[in-house]
């Protein structure tokens, strides 16, 4: 697909349009990054009731955000 896109991008431009991509991460992407992935994936073994409020709340922002 890039390779694709990559020759393509001289017609692509000419034509004015441009690359645009963007990167979602998602609920336990973003616990993994705040916690560090260890202490995450501990936590919602451990404290699976407090994992899962933080997770709804991160859910929720990304969301909105």
């Amino acid at each position: 697909m890039l390779n694709r896109l990559i020759k393509a991008q001289p017609k692509i431009e000419d034509a004015g349009h441009m690359f645009r991509f963007a990167v979602t991460r998602g609920p336990l992407n973003v616990g993994g990054y705040l916690m560090g992935v260890t202490e995450f994936m501990e936590t919602k073994i451990i404290e699976p009731k407090g994992a899962h409020k933080l997770i709804s709340k991160m859910t929720n922002f990304l969301k909105t955000g």
